[in-house]
């Protein structure tokens, strides 16, 4: 509704902002389904409206001469980018690496806690460091007792260990859960 107000009286960059942060959220909005763990990545893109408001403002502030409104747009912006400086400055620790996001995000989203053990498990064994990989493996069992994935993943980790009675042994398991899954099939 505002957006067509903005249109309707001739504030298209403001319309047109309105418009950019809606659109952009689609993604994370439940209305088209994103196959994906952590979105956070959208939100900034939607964010991206703030700087197209705030610079037509202060554009249009300055172009009309009305000092006490620049300065108030331009503590805006020194605000939002401030903001938004230590927003990413703080973010930085948890995108570091992996598993401080995976570490990160299952404290904020516990009902996924299956899939992200799984996802550290899987970076540990690619570090070949097996027992962190077999530990975040089996809590994701734990956590979703038919969660296939881990099972073969296990299954995988004892096989590079050259345990093949063990690895036979999950994939066996994974496969008794869901018969098409082909890593385990192939593995076996």
């Amino acid at each position: 509704a505002v957006a067509i107000y903005a249109a309707r009286k001739n504030h298209g960059v403001i319309a047109f902002a309105i418009w950019w942060f809606f659109v952009a959220l689609i993604p994370v909005s439940g209305f088209v389904e994103v196959h994906t763990w952590i979105a956070e990545h959208y939100v900034f893109v939607a964010t991206f409206a703030w700087a197209i408001v705030l610079g037509y403002l202060w554009h249009r502030v300055t172009t009309q001469g009305n000092q006490e409104y620049a300065s108030v747009i331009t503590v805006c912006i020194l605000v939002v980018i401030g903001t938004y400086g230590i927003m990413t400055f703080r973010r930085n620790f948890v995108w570091k690496d992996s598993k401080t996001l995976y570490a990160a995000t299952l404290e904020v989203e516990p009902q996924y806690e299956a899939t992200y053990h799984n996802a550290l498990a899987f970076d540990y064994r690619r570090e070949k460091k097996y027992d962190l990989a077999l530990e975040h493996a089996e809590k994701a069992i734990a956590g979703n007792s038919n969660y296939f994935v881990s099972y073969a993943l296990i299954g995988e980790i004892y096989m590079e260990q050259d345990r093949c009675d063990k690895a036979i042994e999950y994939f066996d398991q994974a496969l008794a859960i869901n018969d098409s899954y082909v890593t385990a099939f192939q593995n076996r």
